[in-house]
């Protein structure tokens, strides 16, 4: 009965739930924070000719500069 309570309690105060899970937590933050830094370094390859380093990087965004 007490669980109810808590439950009822914290959907009437607006609150979301909390992922108690650490090992989940965790990793969705990890993966979270390696997708971000991928998206910043995208960018900086696609818009300074400098960062494309490697053949690789200068063959698949270098067809961007011709458009």
């Amino acid at each position: 009965m007490e669980f109810c309570c808590k439950l009822c309690s914290g959907k009437l105060a607006g609150l979301k739930p909390v992922n108690t899970d650490l090992d989940d937590f965790l990793t969705t933050k990890a993966l979270g924070g390696v997708f971000s830094k991928v998206e910043i370094e995208e960018m900086k390859i696609r818009k300074e000719v400098s960062a494309r380093v490697t053949p690789l990087l200068k063959r698949v965004f270098g067809s961007l500069d011709n458009k």
